[in-house]
């Protein structure tokens, strides 16, 4: 009866053995997760930094290129008007040439 108690005995010290190996396995995998998780909860929090500079920047270049085409069309307004000015003066110019011509022939 020793004998068969202390098989038993054994068996579930080996059981037992068994057991706190896994369970310390498990204990290691678990603390290599957390690692791991909190890793990647880093890069996430970075990735998250860099689009949100990513989306200033983006928002910044929208502003700057709507700024950019207003003073465009600001200048080719500009533009329009002094080739107007430039077409009115350029017959002002060939009028008072030809007036000019046509008081020197009198003389």
């Amino acid at each position: 009866k020793n004998g068969a108690l202390a098989k038993e005995n054994e068996d579930l010290r080996m059981k037992l053995q068994e057991l706190e190996n896994a369970n310390a396995n498990q204990m290691r995998e678990t603390e290599q997760a957390k690692a791991k998780n909190d890793a990647l909860a880093r890069e996430n929090d970075d990735l998250r930094k860099k689009l949100e500079a990513l989306e200033t920047k983006n928002n910044d270049l929208l502003r700057d290129t709507e700024q950019g085409k207003a003073k465009n069309d600001a200048l080719r307004q500009e533009n329009d008007d002094l080739k107007q000015q430039n077409a009115a003066l350029q017959k002002q110019i060939s009028d008072l040439v030809q007036a000019n011509e046509a008081a020197k022939a009198k003389v």
